[in-house]
């Protein structure tokens, strides 16, 4: 429900050593590799948040969980999709916001991969 959004509480990604390596591998093995290599630190925990956000979030959204600036996140988000992956976007009807997320046949195969 996109009028719930705000209500969402925040997202604290904090991962531990090999957790952290574990999250991206895990991405990686399901993503092609080149395009994963590609992606900076930051890019990769983008990633990271879309795949764990309960919702889709915005661009304000984004920027105020990674303590980016909203311009960053857009460029970002672009530099992403070059890279191949494949965030999806909404517009929100409450408030014609763009909302990007990974659909859930992505997170689903990611979270499978992660099992293994």
């Amino acid at each position: 429900n996109v009028q719930s959004l705000e209500k969402v509480s925040p997202i604290t990604l904090k991962f531990e050593g090999s957790e952290r390596s574990n999250v991206f591998m895990n991405i990686q093995s399901f993503m092609n590799v080149q395009s994963l290599e590609k992606l900076t630190p930051a890019q990769k925990n983008l990633v990271a948040l879309l795949l764990y956000a309960p919702q889709p979030m915005s661009y304000e959204e984004i920027s105020k969980k990674l303590g980016l600036s909203v311009i960053t996140v857009r460029r970002h988000i672009n530099d992403i999709k070059r890279a191949g992956f494949r965030i999806s976007e909404k517009v929100s009807v409450r408030n014609r916001k763009k909302l990007f997320y990974f659909d859930e046949k992505i997170k689903k195969a990611i979270l499978k991969v992660r099992r293994k």
